[in-house]
């Protein structure tokens, strides 16, 4: 009779597994499906902060009684992450969050009973499945697109475009140490233009070069000789991608999905 084998028989096979297989077997029993959610954030929720989004995802998630894949150890954790941190104060419809179902689900389910448990603010717009190559949103990620509106109309159509002519465009940044060094966000700025009012631009976003909107305007009103004031820019993201250079947005995976 072929009984199934006792999980503490199983969990002692795995570790005769030659190292580099371990991480491999181990994934594979803990989630079945990998999913992309884009989300916007809008409203008064623009003022909450990274961390507390993240405890909000928390409770919807068990709200919703999805099938999250958790953490193994002593304090179980849900296997989500976001892609890049939005600034409190600046609102999106770009958003993205990559999760793991230990069940497998239809996409269209997983974001109507989230929409469901969501406050008002925060909304799913799409869902995709991604590989288990896929890298994750938060490691792919390398660019965003904001749209900005000003209260005042400080900076010009031609104050705009004569900044983005610059060689150099050298800003004062604290580095890892919190020394104040000088920075050249110049390669960081992929566009910045003047569109119906509204200042368009895309910008370098991730771990290896970040530029964000506060840092462009601050240089823009240096370079005409006015002072900056935050709270005169209405930043809105509309979108990341996974490369600074074809631009691709992040709903759209890398890897085929079979």
């Amino acid at each position: 009779m072929n009984m199934k084998k006792p999980f503490k028989e199983k969990r002692h096979q795995i570790a005769h597994f030659p190292a580099q297989h371990v991480a491999h077997k181990y994934l594979e029993e803990v989630f079945v499906m990998k999913v992309r959610l884009k989300f916007s954030k809008t409203g008064a929720l623009k003022f909450i902060g990274h961390l507390d989004l993240m405890r909000t995802f928390q409770k919807i998630f068990r709200q919703a009684e999805l099938p999250l894949a958790y953490s193994e150890g002593f304090n179980p954790h849900q296997i989500f992450s976001i892609a890049a941190p939005l600034s409190v104060g600046v609102t999106s419809d770009g958003e993205y969050l990559d999760m793991k179902l230990v069940q497998n689900m239809d996409t269209q389910i997983i974001v109507d009973h989230i929409n469901s448990c969501c406050p008002n603010g925060l909304k799913i717009e799409a869902a995709v499945i991604i590989d288990d190559r896929e890298p994750s949103a938060m490691a792919s990620v390398s660019a965003a697109k904001y749209s900005v509106i000003q209260e005042e109309c400080v900076l010009t159509k031609e104050n705009i475009a004569e900044f983005a002519l610059q060689d150099n465009i050298i800003i004062k940044k604290k580095n890892k140490k919190g020394v104040i060094k000088d920075f050249n966000i110049k390669p960081g700025i992929y566009s910045l233009v003047v569109e119906e009012n509204k200042i368009i631009m895309t910008l370098a976003t991730g771990s290896t070069f970040n530029v964000k909107p506060d840092a462009i305007f601050s240089a823009l009103c240096d370079f005409i000789g006015v002072s900056y004031n935050p709270f005169n820019y209405k930043v809105h993201r509309e979108d990341l991608y996974h490369s600074d250079a074809d631009f691709i947005p992040l709903l759209v995976p890398i890897e085929p999905v079979f």
